[in-house]
Parts: C-alpha cells; structure tokens; sequence
C-alpha cells in the first residue's frame, strides 16, 4: 500500500478479498479447463474455513 494509509481492518479486509478471489477464480478456471490453478486451497492452520460469513455479492 505504497503511499496510502489504510487501517488494519482494511488490510484484512484485502486479504480476505484475495482468498475469496482466488476461490472464485479457482472454479471458474476448474470449470472451464478442468483443473484449479491455485489447488484446493487447504493449507490453512487447523484447516478452518476461509470465511465465517458468505463473499460480499454473493458468489
């Protein structure tokens, strides 16, 4: 965030926004090509969701 001031609610906010991207790129390109370009995405400590809450717009 070169140059700007966020907080660190909005840099976790960004992260999160990324992972949920990445998921929703993950499909459309696993539905398309057949694969998922960024794996199934598990690797995260104790294998908790990626969100507690639904994607902002629905996916």
């Amino acid at each position: 965030m070169h140059g700007k001031e966020v907080t660190e609610k909005e840099k976790r906010q960004a992260i999160v926004d990324v992972i949920d991207y990445a998921d929703d790129l993950n499909e459309f390109v696993k539905s398309i090509a057949g694969f998922r370009p960024f794996g199934d995405m598990r690797g995260y400590k104790g294998g908790l969701p990626l969100w507690t809450n639904p994607p902002l717009g629905g996916c």
